[in-house]
C-alpha cells in the first residue's frame, strides 16, 4: 500500500530529524487515506504522526515561523481527533501545542480526556511518562478546576497550598517526606489507587501542620478499594507515621504494613501531637495499628476500619483518644488498649471477632466512655478465660451498648474501678457481668439475657453495687456471690441469689497475693502494689512493650530501659534491643532528629 509506504518513509525521516522530508511523506499519505473513510482509524494516526513533526520543526525556528510551524501542529491533532476521538495520541498533540501556543486553559481538558481513555481500558496512566512529564510542564494538579472534579476536595485544610504526591511522577512529588522536609504547613493530595512503598517512616515534627488527602474519581465514595495480600492497593507505610509534637490530618488514605514485628504501629502520636483521621483503613501486621502516648497527645478517628493487625488501638501516657464510628475486627490480640493514664471515647462503633478481649484497661488507665457501640465474638481464640471488656482500674462509662456472643465474660470489673452501666444489653457470654476485688458500679435499665450466669461478685470487699431496673432472663444463676460479700443494693426487679460457698475465690486471691509478694522481691513494685516507676508524681508516659519479645512490663515483671537514642522506645534487655535494631534504627533517626 502506497500510504503505507509513504507513513514508514516519513518515520525514518521525523528519527532523522529531517522534519520537512517527514512532513511531505505523511502529507502524501493523507491525500491517499483521506479518500477512504474505512481508513479513519490509520488517518488518525498519520495526523498524529504530521503534527508531531510540525511541532519539532517549530522548536527549531524562532518568533513568527516558530507560531505558525505550531498553530499546523494544533490543526493536525485537531484533524486526528476528528478522524478518531478515542485516540489518545490526537488529545496528547493538541495538548502539547496548545502548551507551546501558551494556551493552557484550553490544553486541561484534553489530558482530562487521555485519563478518562486510560480508566475506560483499565491501564495506568502513570505508566505513561511522557504523559506525566506533559502533566508537570502544565502544572496539572495545580489548577484548582481540576482537583474541583474530585470528590473530597472540600476536606482539603490548604487549598492555596497543596501538592500532588505520585510514585510514578504524574504528580508534584514522588514521597510524601520529601515535601514535609520542605514545608511546615501544606496538603498533600495522593492520587487514587498510588501505591507509595517506598515510604520509609514518616515523621511529622514540632510546628509542622500536616495535611494527607487520598483523591477519589468523581463519583467514586473512598479512594482505595479494599487491599488484599496478592494485590495490594493504597498508601503503604513500611514503617511507623510519627507524629511529634505536630499535626497530623489523614482522609481517605489506605495504610498497609506489610512486616511482622513488634512495637511497630501504622500510626503513632507522641510527645502532645494531634492526630485527625477521616475514612481511612488500616492492614496492620505489627503490634498495633494506631497508638498515642504521652500528655497532650490527641488522636480522632472517624470512619476508619482496622482489620487483621497484631493489636488494633493503643492509649496511653495521659493521652486522649477519640473513636467515632468505626471498625476493629480481626485483631489476634486485643482491640483497644487503654493504659497509663490513657482515656477512650468511643461511640458508634464495632469490635468484633478478637483473638482476646475486645477492650481492656489495665491498671493505672484513666478510663473510658462507650455510648451506642457493640462488642461481638470477641475472646475467639482464647475462650471463656478473657472477658470482651475489662477494667483493672478507673472510672469508666457504658451506655447503650451491645455485648454479644463473647466466649468467656460480657463485662469484667476489677479493683479499683468505678463502672455506671445502663440502657445496654449482654447476651451469649458464660457470664455477662463479673465484679471483684473491690470496685464499684451503678447499673440500671440493662438486659442480661441468654448467659449462663448474670451477675458473678467475688470477694468485692463491701464495696457498693447498686442495680436499678434490670432484666435478667435464661441465665442458670441470675446473681451469684461469695460468702464474704453483701447483697447488692436491688430498686425494681428483684433478682434471685445465691451465695457461692466454693472457697475457689480465696484461692484466686490467695495466688494474685503470691505474685504481688514476688514483685515486691523485684523491688519493682511498692507497698501499695504500685510498679515503682509510679511512685513519681508523673504518670508513666511510655508504651511499655518489648520490640523484641513484644511482651510488656507487666508480663516480664521488671522495669523497662528506654533506648539512649531516641528516649521514645522501652526494652527489657540488650539482647532485645540488638535484636531490633535493624528495624528501629530509621524511627530512632528520625525521633531523635525531632528533639533537636
Amino acid at each position: 500500500m502506497a500510504w503505507a509506504c509513504a507513513k514508514e518513509e516519513g518515520n525514518q525521516y521525523f528519527a532523522n530529524r529531517r522534519y520537512n522530508d517527514a512532513i511531505e511523506k505523511y502529507s502524501y499519505a493523507i491525500q491517499i487515506l483521506a479518500s477512504n473513510p474505512e481508513l479513519s482509524a490509520d488517518l488518525a494516526r498519520v495526523y498524529s504522526n504530521r503534527s508531531a513533526a510540525y511541532l519539532q520543526m517549530g522548536l527549531t525556528f524562532h518568533d513568527s515561523e516558530r507560531t505558525e510551524c505550531f498553530r499546523h501542529s494544533l490543526a493536525d491533532g485537531h484533524n486526528c481527533i476528528a478522524a478518531d476521538s478515542d485516540f489518545e495520541k490526537g488529545h496528547f498533540r493538541v495538548a502539547k501545542a496548545l502548551l507551546c501556543l501558551n494556551h493552557k486553559a484550553d490544553g486541561l481538558d484534553h489530558i482530562i480526556k487521555i485519563i478518562e481513555l486510560h480508566r475506560q481500558r483499565k491501564t495506568d496512566y502513570r505508566q505513561d511518562k511522557v504523559l506525566a512529564q506533559l502533566m508537570k510542564d502544565y502544572k496539572y494538579w495545580q489548577q484548582r478546576k481540576v482537583l474541583r472534579s474530585y470528590q473530597v476536595w472540600d476536606k482539603v485544610k490548604y487549598k492555596d497550598k497543596c501538592f500532588v504526591i505520585d510514585p510514578y511522577g504524574a504528580g508534584d512529588m514522588e514521597h510524601i517526606q520529601s515535601a514535609i522536609n520542605m514545608m511546615s504547613r501544606v496538603s498533600l493530595l495522593v492520587l487514587p489507587g498510588a501505591f507509595l512503598f517506598r515510604e520509609k517512616g514518616i515523621l511529622i515534627k514540632p510546628q509542622q501542620d500536616i495535611d494527607i488527602v487520598g483523591l477519589c474519581h468523581p463519583g467514586e465514595e473512598t479512594a482505595f478499594e479494599t487491599p488484599n495480600d496478592t494485590a495490594p492497593q493504597g498508601v503503604i507505610f513500611d514503617h511507623t507515621v510519627t507524629v511529634v509534637n505536630g499535626i497530623l490530618s489523614m482522609t481517605n488514605i489506605t495504610v498497609r504494613q506489610q512486616f511482622n514485628h513488634a512495637e511497630r504501629h501504622a500510626i503513632l502520636v507522641v510527645k502532645g501531637g494531634k492526630c485527625m483521621l477521616n475514612n481511612c483503613k488500616f492492614w496492620s501486621k505489627a503490634s498495633g495499628s494506631i497508638a498515642a502516648t504521652d500528655p497532650g497527645s490527641k488522636l480522632v478517628a472517624r470512619n476508619c476500619v482496622l482489620n487483621e493487625s497484631c493489636g488494633g488501638i493503643i492509649v496511653c501516657g495521659q493521652s486522649k483518644v477519640v473513636v467515632d464510628q468505626c471498625q476493629i475486627t480481626n485483631v489476634a490480640r486485643i482491640g483497644v488498649e487503654i493504659r497509663d493514664g490513657g482515656f477512650l471515647t468511643m461511640r458508634d462503633t464495632e469490635v468484633s471477632n478478637s483473638g482476646r478481649q475486645g477492650l481492656v484497661c489495665h491498671a493505672y488507665g484513666e478510663g473510658f466512655h462507650l455510648q451506642r457501640c457493640k462488642f461481638m465474638n470477641n475472646a475467639c481464640h482464647f475462650g471463656e478465660n478473657e472477658a470482651a471488656i475489662s477494667v483493672a482500674t478507673g472510672k469508666v462509662s457504658v451506655a447503650e451498648c451491645e455485648i454479644l456472643n463473647n466466649k468467656g465474660t460480657g463485662l469484667g470489673l476489677d479493683s479499683g474501678s468505678h463502672c455506671i452501666l445502663k440502657d445496654s444489653q449482654i447476651s451469649g457470654s458464660k457470664v455477662a457481668l463479673s465484679l471483684c476485688h473491690g470496685c464499684t458500679a451503678h447499673i440500671t435499665n440493662n438486659k442480661l439475657i441468654n448467659n449462663r450466669y448474670g451477675l458473678t461478685i467475688l470477694f468485692n470487699l463491701g464495696k457498693d453495687i447498686v442495680l436499678q431496673g434490670n432484666t435478667i432472663e435464661a441465665a442458670l444463676n441470675e446473681i451469684i456471690l461469695t460468702k464474704e460479700d453483701s447483697i447488692p443494693k436491688m430498686t425494681g426487679a428483684e433478682h434471685k441469689v445465691e451465695v457461692f460457698q466454693i472457697d475457689i475465690g480465696e484461692q484466686m486471691l490467695s495466688e494474685k497475693l503470691k505474685i504481688l509478694r514476688k514483685q515486691k522481691k523485684l523491688n519493682k513494685f511498692d507497698e501499695n502494689n504500685r510498679p515503682a516507676s509510679a511512685r513519681d508524681e508523673r504518670v508513666p508516659t511510655q508504651m511499655r512493650v518489648c520490640p523484641g519479645c513484644g511482651l510488656d512490663e507487666e508480663a516480664k515483671r521488671q522495669a523497662f530501659k528506654k533506648c539512649s537514642a531516641c528516649k521514645v522506645t522501652f526494652y527489657c534487655s540488650a539482647d532485645c534491643q540488638k535484636k531490633d535494631w535493624e528495624m528501629h534504627k530509621n524511627q530512632c533517626r528520625l525521633l531523635k532528629e525531632a528533639q533537636h
